[in-house]
């Protein structure tokens, strides 16, 4: 099985993964923060689609 990206992780999961690992707070609300702008159509790629090929 390959991962493609086409998937983000849930942010219950993240947190849970975060105290898992025992993250300290700070890093933990800039990840979880990370992950849900993950989530959102248009991140920072969409201003280089022109560049990118397009199975990126």
């Amino acid at each position: 099985m390959t991962s493609r990206g086409t998937h983000s992780i849930g942010i219950s999961d993240l947190r849970q993964l975060l105290t898992l690992y025992k993250v300290d707070a700070d890093t933990r609300d800039r990840l979880i923060d990370l992950g849900r702008n993950a989530r959102k159509r248009g991140g920072w790629w969409s201003s280089y689609r022109d560049v990118l090929p397009g199975t990126l």
